[in-house]
Parts: C-alpha cells; structure tokens; sequence
C-alpha cells in the first residue's frame, strides 16, 4: 500500500523529531547550576561564587585573578605552609566587603593592602584603598608628625565588626611602647581617619595600654 503525506504532515512529523533531539541533548547537559553560585567577575564574566572563610593559598591564588591587588604585595607573600592565605573578608554591608590582603608578616607586625568588593552594582567591582596616614619624622617642633597617604598599612589591624571600624597598632619597635593607632571609619566603601593616637617617646612604659595613647590633632 502506497501513503502520500501532505507537506502539513511532514512538517508535523520533522517538529516532532526536532523537539525530540532537543530534550536529549538538554539532559545530556544536565540541570542548569542555580543563580546563587554564580556572580559576575571584576571583568563581567560569570564564575563561581569563591570561599571567604578557612581560607588557603589556593583560595588566594584564585581571589586575586578576581580582585587584582598590587603585584608587589603578592611578591613579597612567600610562606611555606600552603593553609596560611594571607585573606580576610569583613562586612561593611550586606553588598560590601573590607578585604584585608597580608602582603608580610615580618618580624613583630605585618604589612597589608586593603580593597572595596562592591557587589551592589553589576558587574562586581574591586578597588584598591587608598588610606590617610601619618609618620613621625623624628624632628621636634610642630612640623614632626607628617600627614601622608597610602595604600599599605604597617602593624597590626583589627575590624570591629559592630562598628564597622578598623583600627591598626603601628609600633615603632618590637617592644611596643611607642608608635602610632589609627581608626577608620567607613563612607560609602571608603576609609576615613577619624582617630589618631600616638606615644613618640620610646621609654620602655605604655606598651600594655595603646588604646590610653594620647589623641593627637588630625591636620
């Protein structure tokens, strides 16, 4: 018996067949991964949402190809135990995080760069901060505490994460009896010096109580 099927049927019949290759190959694919694993890179691309606690070198290694901190903190990051990441996330808001990047640990206080992952806009954004600071130059006189700024801090940082403040011990020697302790606050992502604290005579007292440090005038 001979069957003649009119172009309708045929087109029905080929559909028929298209829809079936297209379901085969959507479950060879496997289930698309859901939107809470995946954000936008600081170059727009999309990629795995990376740890930020118990951290390790390899999670290092990956953050950086994301946040993109200076090369010369990271040349001088060389530790032998691969668990040590040198990385520290703290919350400013729920859509920005203070990353604390260590660069050295040195012999009794490290030095650090900080950078902004702003996720509140799209793609994601990193950005190295910049922070006012001052030295001490030494010289007696008004002009001796020097204001400068930058992007490494030395000493010993800490996040208050109830007032979203950070504060760093910056010693002058070992002992910790002179230096200076500065306290940043955080506007809209960026630091702002709202504390300084200092004890410039190195006379062996003062070390056990930074935080009772004379407050000195912020030029």
């Amino acid at each position: 018996m001979n069957w003649k099927l009119d172009s309708c049927s045929t087109r029905a019949t080929l559909s028929v067949v298209l829809l079936g290759l297209l379901a085969s190959l959507a479950c060879a694919a496997g289930p698309p991964a859901p939107a809470s694993e995946t954000k936008q890179n600081a170059n727009g691309s999309s990629d795995t949402t990376l740890k930020r606690d118990n951290l390790t070198f390899a999670d290092r290694v990956s953050w950086r190809s994301r946040l993109n901190w200076p090369q010369d903190c990271e040349s001088t990051f060389d530790y032998p135990d691969k668990s040590f990441a040198g990385l520290t996330f703290y919350e400013l808001s729920s859509e920005q995080n203070l990353v604390q990047v260590t660069c050295t640990l040195g012999a009794y206080q490290g030095a650090y760069v900080f950078m902004l992952l702003d996720e509140s806009v799209s793609p994601r954004k990193a950005t190295l901060l910049h922070f006012v600071t001052y030295e001490d130059s030494g010289e007696q006189g008004a002009g001796r505490l020097q204001k400068t700024e930058a992007t490494s801090l030395t000493g010993t940082p800490e996040f208050d994460s109830a007032t979203k403040q950070l504060r760093v011990l910056n010693k002058f020697r070992g002992l910790g009896d002179c230096g200076f302790q500065t306290t940043y606050s955080f506007s809209k992502g960026q630091p702002q010096l709202i504390l300084l604290q200092g004890k410039l005579n190195c006379d062996g007292k003062g070390a056990s109580n930074t935080r009772d440090w004379k407050k000195l005038p912020l030029s």
